[in-house]
């Protein structure tokens, strides 16, 4: 064998190490690179998710309208027009939907109480009253839906209130 033969032939043999190396070194990153874009995909479908609940621009989220034949529209027109929370069952009979009893008001507050857990039209004041979330803290009846509330509870006579 030729002494330049063998020479070229160590080159050749150094150069196919190198390709493999680089090869490997290609892997590597490929590897590394595609990771980092699932992560980044991630990332990304986590903001899309957030950016869903929020409300669209110029929008507030209790101001989203319901169907108004729904028990939720009618429940939202009924608040409206009574100005004051009201119970579910009291809501129930307004609307005169259905017969006023355990499961059509376990079904009308889960309702209305999917509306409450994301955030839109209505709120929970107390356990199972409902209130528009447009009103915040201050139903436009104010003080007078509180007198109402006593009066339910303790019947015509409020001065049982004073004795707790």
């Amino acid at each position: 064998m030729n002494a330049t033969r063998k020479k070229v032939e160590d080159k050749i043999s150094r150069k196919d190490k190198e390709i493999q190396e680089v090869e490997s070194a290609l892997e590597d990153v490929k590897r590394e690179i595609e990771t980092k874009l699932v992560a980044l995909r991630a990332e990304k479908k986590g903001m899309m998710d957030i950016l869903k609940m929020l409300p669209q621009d110029g929008d507030e989220a209790e101001c989203r309208t319901i169907r108004p034949n729904s028990k939720a529209g009618k429940s939202q027109a009924l608040l409206k027009e009574n100005g004051v929370p009201m119970h579910v069952g009291d809501i129930i009979e307004a609307i005169g939907e259905e017969e006023n009893n355990t499961k059509t008001r376990a079904s009308l507050a889960g309702t209305l109480r999917t509306y409450v857990n994301r955030g839109e039209v209505f709120s929970l004041p107390s356990p199972n009253t409902f209130s528009l979330l447009e009103w915040g803290d201050n139903p436009p009846g104010g003080d007078e839906a509180k007198d109402d509330i006593v009066v339910n509870f303790y019947g015509d006579d409020k001065s049982k209130a004073n004795n707790f």
